[in-house]
């Protein structure tokens, strides 16, 4: 492949790839009715649905190291069609699927599919990139301004599949693949970029390049204080939004009124995500950190103004204004984390990078969630925030004193054991 159509190529990923996020980051129509979908249209339980959210982290886990074999074998373009696909297939499942079996199976199907995206989309884009200097700001740009118009889209979207779950369940389903087919079709015209590499004289197995990979990940101090910190903004930010929706049904505030407050926290977060280069040049490598603890603090400043004796409207109007800041933390950190490890740019550990950020991002979220749903065992929502808030801020400011002169360099300013595998 000649330079010329290989430019040619690569610009047209570039234009395709923020209409892609739109449509097929994550599945739209469809978190914001989910719970209610299970329980009033299969007659499963809140239990129920929370065993099978068990499930998927548990799947996602083990599936990591099925899906980089083969994210390996059929290539970065052909992974994330199979694992739109595979989530296309989860969502029949459920629409059509009558027993719990077949729910689980679903849950493993996605996990799948989410796990082949997780670990291609980002290195695709990366790999489409011209090589300059600027490649880590350009990165940026491009998956921040797919980021904004997917959060604006989801704004719509969470808006409005409320009031069509009460015309008919399916209808928010049914759009919901409606989406994902139409993420299909964009990204099976994505054009694979095949760089000029020299073939080794010995070709080892997938599984031990997989190995090899995995071991230099994990030696390297700076990669480990990366994804920890990732990991543990991604638990809290789960945490922070269960437990402040369940902190404003505590203060009285309506179903449909949480739901327009999130569809407003959406677009604004949507707006933010583009400002993420910003950030990056105000902040540098104390980011993540500064991100870490506006969620805990912030979780802090919750508990203690639910506890005074303040009007509700006041308390909701608090938690609204500091929601909304999380909001914003919350759209430059999904955009800067990719940035951050693609800096650790060897092509053959990339696809290594972020399956061990999945699976570390799972195993933190499972670990902070059970904290939190423990405490809930033994207070009420409003005491839980204020202590999950308070211990969570501890724990950030250790990880950060870890993570210290770690994270946000440049990939030339790090040591060649933390960038490369050692061969």
């Amino acid at each position: 492949m000649d330079e010329k159509m290989k430019a040619i190529m690569k610009k047209r990923n570039m234009k395709l790839y923020p209409i892609y996020e739109m449509f097929g980051l994550d599945f739209m129509f469809y978190y914001v009715i989910e719970l209610l979908f299970f329980m009033q249209v299969k007659g499963l339980t809140v239990a129920d649905v929370v065993l099978l959210e068990s499930f998927y982290a548990a799947f996602s886990i083990v599936m990591q190291f099925v899906v980089v074999i083969i994210a390996n074998k059929i290539g970065k373009k052909r992974s994330i069609v199979l694992g739109n696909a595979l989530n296309l297939l989860e969502l029949i499942i459920i629409i059509f699927g009558n027993y719990f079996g077949l729910f689980i199976l679903a849950k493993a199907i996605n996990a799948m599919g989410f796990g082949l995206k997780n670990i291609s989309e980002a290195t695709f884009l990366n790999s489409t990139l011209p090589k300059t200097k600027r490649k880590g700001e350009i990165f940026t740009k491009i998956d921040g301004k797919g980021y904004a118009k997917y959060s604006y889209f989801k704004a719509t979207s969470t808006l409005i599949a409320g009031f069509l779950f009460d015309v008919n369940p399916f209808i928010p389903v049914i759009l919901c693949m409606s989406c994902v087919i139409f993420t299909i079709i964009i990204a099976m015209n994505f054009n694979e970029i095949q760089e000029n590499v020299e073939e080794p004289k010995e070709q080892n197995s997938s599984i031990q390049n997989i190995k090899q990979g995995f071991v230099f990940i994990f030696q390297s101090k700076r990669l480990k204080a990366l994804l920890l910190m990732i990991a543990m903004i991604w638990a809290l930010l789960c945490v922070e939004s269960t437990y402040k929706t369940a902190l404003l049904k505590e203060i009285g505030i309506s179903a449909g009124m949480i739901g327009m407050i999130n569809a407003f926290m959406e677009m604004v977060k949507g707006m933010y995500a583009t400002k993420a280069n910003e950030f990056n040049k105000k902040y540098s490598n104390h980011l993540l950190t500064r991100i870490a603890l506006c969620i805990t603090v912030i979780m802090v400043i919750n508990g203690m103004i639910t506890l005074v004796n303040v009007d509700n409207r006041v308390q909701a109007m608090v938690i609204t204004v500091l929601s909304t800041i999380i909001y914003i933390s919350k759209g430059i950190y999904q955009i800067i984390k990719k940035r951050y490890m693609a800096n650790f740019v060897k092509p053959d550990t990339l696809v290594q990078i972020y399956s061990a950020n999945s699976i570390v991002d799972n195993l933190v979220r499972m670990l902070v969630s059970y904290v939190a749903s423990v405490t809930l065992n033994f207070m009420n929502i409003r005491y839980a925030t204020l202590l999950i808030g308070a211990v969570f801020t501890g724990v950030v400011c250790l990880i950060s004193l870890y993570m210290k002169s770690r994270v946000g360099l440049k990939p030339e300013e790090y040591d060649e054991k933390d960038v490369e595998v050692v061969k």
